[in-house]
């Protein structure tokens, strides 16, 4: 755009490079100004910041993108965004506001003068023009500049770059995140695998201990059982030796008393006949005394014998509830392992259906990042569409080297390229002659744009207009995108003439379709046992899928009646949701949710629903589609 713009550093821009060599400080580019106020080349050079925060219209502020420092030549992008424009102009004049690091004096360091003057319409919410200007400046010290950029801007072909660059290494995390979590799940794996096997271990070496404990306990037992028998036995032959040796002493003694007592009666008798009965009584007393003595001490080995029995009774019953306690034991320990194994196999299940689980969800997430970026990839930076010709009397350029054609990019749309003169004859064509057709829509980076002709005058163009005001040519657009001459006299003659002018392009909604199926315009009634009615969700049929529609802009819409509930549709995500107005009990309406849907989630639904269980409703006209606007209810294609 050489030829439409004068660009000069200023002085105070001359001042701000000296100041940075001198002071070692960098310059910062801040913004443009663009103004209506028209300056001589002369005066270019003089233009200071006080003059353009005092005396020169400020008719919108604009952007410095792409700053590209090449050696001694610094090349830089200023965007004027048509949508800043608060009321018409005609731009002649572009500042470009810069200072030094870490000081607030703001100065203007250069002026770009247009040669042609551009009309900047006022944004009025459907067109707005839009204008972008490559700009190269010569620094003798190209280091001592820095930028700040306005996050604002329409994006650029670096912009897109660095959009794959950073979708590259979100592919690179996500994929290191899956292989980080793969291989932290496959530790686990091992490590619980390993616990089982240390368990299973420790298991076999508890029942051991318990089997070797339980057999020390029988030969303990048994061998008290020998020493008790072995005691009470020879305790037994020890009484029974002593209640023999007793009782043959107490004979022994007896016959022995029976003697003396014999020799004492019959002494007795011979010295006292008169005491003879008494002494007969006293041995019958002292000979029952001794019979007596022999019962008492046959009960008492009657009795021991009979505590022994009991005794030896008690131990085999002990040795019979060790036993069982034993084998219970050693059954519980059993139960135990086998209950451990199955756990340990089922954890195993769990751990391998999880792996397979993530595994599925990074390879699915890594399609539809790749997807992504083969979108982003294929994002065209400009499209160039041939004009059709509607008269033959006329020849286009399509038959010389600038071609009539409408160059569409992310700022606009140019009508540029020349209209050769008559193919035949001197004469003039009159008023209102049809010569070309622009199409009202295009198609341009995946998405279809409606051409704006209320912009359409296009000339009085360049050097045709005399003195004579019938003497002239103009070429403008009607309505319908007829682009028509008026030529009171032939006034082209064998020169062509060249068209350059930016026509408004707006985006078209590309909503309509319902993504949804199942849907119906009759109504449904419901009472939800779980606050919400679920239409769309990764376990549905109607429609599972969203995350291929991330970070678009979607609506949804229902009609919602006689609710017992405020009730609302919503699409919710992990990552962040969107919910739609919500219908109060006894109402009936549209509850619609219109925004864009997050990125990077992996759990969400669409529902609609209130805030408590058994809320009882009807619905119709499910709808979910793309775009910024809701559209009538119609059923899925695909239905």
């Amino acid at each position: 755009m050489s030829n439409k713009f004068t660009t000069m550093v200023t002085n105070e821009g001359i001042d701000l490079l000296q100041a940075s060599s001198q002071q070692d400080k960098k310059i910062e580019f801040l913004k443009i100004i663009g103004s209506s106020t028209a300056y001589s080349e002369g005066q270019l050079v003089s233009v200071t910041y006080d003059d353009v925060a005092n005396r020169a219209s400020k008719n919108q502020e604009g952007t410095i993108n792409n700053v590209l420092p090449e050696k001694t030549v610094t090349k830089m992008e200023l965007l004027l965004d048509g949508h800043d424009v608060k009321s018409d102009y005609t731009l002649n004049s572009i500042f470009i506001i810069a200072k030094l690091k870490d000081s607030d004096n703001l100065r203007v360091f250069a002026v770009l003068k247009a040669n042609q003057p551009q009309y900047m319409n006022a944004y009025n919410g459907s067109g707005s023009t839009n204008l972008q200007v490559n700009v190269g400046i010569k620094f003798d010290n190209a280091d001592n500049i820095s930028i700040e950029v306005n996050n604002a801007a329409i994006a650029t072909l670096a912009d897109l770059e660095r959009l794959g660059q950073d979708a590259d290494k979100k592919i690179s995390d996500e994929v290191s995140r899956a292989t980080a979590n793969e291989n932290k799940i496959s530790g686990q794996l091992e490590s619980e695998v390993t616990r089982a096997e240390s368990a299973e271990a420790d298991l076999n070496s508890k029942i051991d201990s318990e089997v070797k404990r339980s057999t020390d306990a029988d030969s303990a037992t048994n061998t008290a059982i020998n020493g008790i028998y072995q005691s009470v036995s020879s305790q037994r032959t020890q009484l029974e030796n002593a209640i023999s040796s007793t009782a043959s002493q107490l004979s022994s003694n007896l016959q022995d008393e029976v003697t003396r007592a014999t020799n004492a009666e019959s002494e007795l008798k011979k010295s006292v006949d008169n005491n003879a009965t008494e002494i007969a009584n006293r041995a019958e007393v002292f000979a029952n005394g001794i019979l007596q003595l022999g019962r008492d001490y046959s009960t008492k080995i009657a009795n021991e014998t009979a505590r022994a029995t009991t005794a030896e009774s008690s131990l085999d019953e002990k040795v019979k509830n060790e036993q069982n306690r034993a084998l219970m034991k050693e059954n519980s320990l059993q139960t135990q392992i086998n209950s451990e194994v199955s756990r340990a196999t089922q954890e195993e299940s769990t751990l391998s259906d999880q792996i397979t689980a993530e595994a599925d969800r990074a390879f699915k997430r890594e399609n539809i990042i790749n997807q992504k970026i083969t979108d982003y990839v294929a994002l065209e930076e400009r499209r160039e569409v041939p004009i059709s010709r509607l008269n033959d009397g006329w020849k286009l350029a399509h038959e010389g080297d600038r071609p009539l054609r409408l160059i569409v990019t992310q700022g606009g749309a140019l009508l540029t390229g020349d209209v050769q003169p008559k193919t035949t004859g001197t004469s003039s064509y009159g008023s209102a002659h049809y010569i070309a057709k622009v199409p009202s829509e295009i198609t341009f980076r995946g998405a279809t744009y409606a051409v704006d002709f209320k912009r359409y005058f296009l000339a009085p163009i360049g050097d045709r207009i005399t003195s004579n005001t019938n003497n002239s040519v103009r070429i403008y657009l009607n309505y319908e995108g007829a682009l028509i001459v008026d030529e009171t006299q032939d006034c082209i003659k064998g020169g062509p003439i060249t068209l350059n002018c930016y026509l408004d392009i707006k985006k078209k909604n590309p909503g309509g379709v319902n993504l949804i199926r199942h849907t119906s315009d009759k109504l449904t009634s419901t009472s939800t046992q779980n606050k919400v009615v679920v239409v769309g969700s990764p376990y549905t049929s109607n429609f599972n899928a969203l995350p291929y529609y991330e970070g678009q802009t979607m609506t949804a819409r229902v009609w919602i009646e006689n609710p017992t509930s405020p009730t609302r549709v919503q699409i919710w995500t992990n990552k962040g949701g969107l919910y739609g107005n919500a219908i109060e009990p006894g109402e009936s309406g549209y509850s619609t949710v219109t925004g864009m849907v997050p990125i990077w989630f992996t759990d969400w639904n669409i529902v609609m629903g209130g805030t408590i269980n058994n809320n009882s409703f009807s619905y119709k006209e499910v709808k979910l589609e793309l775009g910024y606007e809701a559209t009538p209810w119609s059923p899925s294609p695909e239905d």
